[in-house]
């Protein structure tokens, strides 16, 4: 009785030792998990105060081109009601336009800026033209 005592000690001990070493290997994983959701918190609220500025900055945009086309419309009608025919100033537009660097955004801006209409073609044209243009491709990342 008294050996078979003794296993039974042994063995618990063995396995008391085995727990220990799988706690301890569960608290390092457990303690890695909190870290990585913690980075992936901090990873989210920064997206969603970046998402919010630019809905902002977009929002801002178009009460600016709102007013901007506005201010346009009142200006021709002004114009031409003492007989001024007004043209766009294309050295500044040219300007504006020399700080796109995606191809197809930049295309299309240039065709507004200059009151010229898209069409599909265009679009198709743009398309296909743009994976042999890349240096209007550029994207800029932080």
């Amino acid at each position: 009785m008294r050996d078979n005592l003794a296993a039974l000690m042994q063995t618990l001990t063995e396995r008391n030792a085995e727990m220990s070493r799988e706690l301890s290997s569960s608290g390092g994983i457990s303690q890695k998990v909190t870290e990585d959701v913690g980075r992936l918190i901090t990873s989210i609220q920064f997206q969603d105060r970046t998402s919010q500025r630019l809905q902002n900055i977009k929002a801002t945009l178009g009460t600016l081109g709102d007013a901007g086309a506005a201010l346009s419309d009142e200006t021709k009608t002004a114009g031409q009601s003492v007989g001024i025919v007004a043209e766009a100033d294309e050295e500044w537009l040219r300007q504006i336009v020399g700080d796109r660097t995606l191809g197809e955004m930049r295309r299309r801006f240039v065709m507004s800026m200059f009151g010229e209409e898209t069409t599909d073609a265009d679009q198709d044209d743009a398309k296909s033209s743009s994976a042999d243009a890349d240096d209007d491709n550029d994207i800029e990342l932080f």
